[in-house]
């Protein structure tokens, strides 16, 4: 009878959104309400797919172009179907805004940019705050705001930028997670005190967040905060408070929370072996499901494990479908150059997990073949579009290992023997194994080397 009150409670708040479906699982209910969670613009983005106000498809991402001593960084947002790069930064001066540093990053709807960078005379991180202008599409530096100092962390959720900051260096949780609202209608607001191994994850859910604190190095604490009314909920703690020899930091362990706001993929490495925990997003969740990856690339046990967890290492945050049912992980390692030492490349691999199968095998998606060969491609860091048919990474070039390419390929319903690249930008190309890729991004001025980094996929109005 409780569930079914939750199910109503919850259906009748959300009724312009979406109908309720009878047959919704009354778990969903416990995370999505969690004390009165404003649901009303969080619904709809849940359904189509995050912070959305148009249809235009766009990839952001900083691209920093280097000759020889010189750099500079561009933040470009490319619009697929107009086949453009914007710079959005374009002739602003560096020290006014700088994405080298910590990088810049765009908000979803690409309204908004956050950034930090040391100001003149300053010896600390600032935080920055600026709109993006529509008509001009730039960044807008004469409505340009600082909001913090000593700023460690920084996100986006709908209407808000959270921010992490060093408030008392002195003391164990002297750390502070404060939010504001993007419009400046209210003041800073200080949501919690971590230690500054601690850190938070926003999510989908525009007034819930994740607050992950580790009061000693043996103990990760995971907890939903609800920021319109302050509320919070311990949802588990990892390890165990006083112990030794673990590693959890809230920094390296990767925590998502999925969009249908069921269950949170936790990613850690305490006892040195890595580890995906799926928990339950309930008011009193039960102990995770674990399911055991490899040990940590500094022990014997290293690479000791079969197929296909030859790895040592969990490189990103969990990457979810719209569906909420899959997840994917970047995975990396050299366990291939310590059997075979005629390679000289490290291990890189997309997998994708089951929620609902975490102890069947994930599937490879991007199968590199394990070559001294640029087509063994080592990927940094790798995005999912919002239909979930494509996906970016970030790899060297065929021919200039020194610089990055941005690579866009389809993603398979099904596992496939080779990824279909995308070849509407670059030229063709074959690998020793005679595999056709394509470079999508690319930066080809002589004499330069260039890097990109922090790609998002966006669906927003057209600019």
């Amino acid at each position: 009878m409780k569930q079914i009150q939750r199910l109503i409670l919850l259906c009748s708040i959300i009724f312009s959104i979406y109908a309720c479906d009878s047959e919704a699982d009354p778990k969903q209910v416990d995370a999505t309400n969690f004390d009165n969670v404003d649901m009303m613009q969080s619904s709809a983005d849940m359904m189509s797919g995050g912070s959305q106000s148009g249809d235009t498809e766009y990839l952001t991402y900083t691209r920093t172009v280097s000759a020889g001593p010189d750099s500079s960084v561009d933040l470009i947002a490319y619009r697929f179907d107009t086949n453009e790069e914007i710079i959005l930064n374009q002739d602003l001066p560096k020290e006014e805004m700088d994405c080298s540093s910590r990088g810049c990053l765009i908000h979803p709807s690409l309204k908004y940019v956050a950034w930090a960078q040391i100001p003149s005379g300053s010896s600390s991180f600032s935080l920055f705050l600026a709109p993006i202008d529509q008509a001009s599409r730039k960044v807008d530096l004469a409505q340009k705001k600082e909001l913090a100092r000593d700023v460690i962390l920084y996100q986006f959720t709908d209407t808000r930028i959270i921010y992490s900051s060093v408030k008392d260096a002195n003391i164990r949780d002297g750390v502070a997670i404060q939010y504001e609202p993007l419009d400046g209608s209210a003041p800073a607001t200080e949501v919690a005190l971590i230690s500054a191994n601690g850190g938070f994850r926003t999510t989908k859910f525009d007034d819930l967040l994740i607050i992950v604190n580790t009061p000693d190095l043996s103990s990760m604490t995971v907890s939903f905060r609800n920021l319109s009314n302050g509320l919070a909920q311990d949802l588990y703690t990892f390890g165990e408070a006083g112990g030794t020899g673990s590693e959890f930091a809230a920094g390296t362990s990767p925590i998502g929370f999925s969009p249908d706001g069921t269950y949170l993929v936790v990613l850690t490495n305490n006892d040195f072996l890595w580890r995906i925990n799926l928990l339950e997003a309930s008011e009193s969740a039960p102990p995770p499901v674990v399911k055991e990856l490899f040990p940590v690339r500094n022990v014997p046990e290293a690479c000791s494990k079969p197929a296909p967890y030859q790895f040592t290492q969990a490189l990103n945050q969990p990457v979810f479908n719209q569906a909420a049912d899959q997840f994917y992980l970047l995975m990396k390692g050299d366990c291939t150059k310590r059997s075979n030492a005629t390679i000289n490349r490290d291990d890189h691999e997309i997998f994708r997990f089951s929620k609902n199968d975490l102890t069947g095998e994930p599937t490879n998606i991007s199968k590199f073949p394990r070559v001294n060969n640029w087509g063994n491609q080592d990927v940094n860091e790798f995005v999912l579009s919002k239909d979930d048919t494509k996906i970016a990474f970030v790899a060297s070039r065929p021919t200039k290992a020194n610089s990055h390419a941005i690579w866009l390929v389809d993603n398979p319903a099904e596992p496939t023997e080779n990824l279909n690249y995308n070849c509407s930008r670059g030229t063709s190309q074959t690998d020793l194994l005679g595999v056709t890729r394509c470079e999508f991004l690319t930066y080809d001025k002589s004499g330069t080397d260039a890097k990109y980094r922090a790609l998002q996929f966006h669906k927003a109005s057209a600019f």
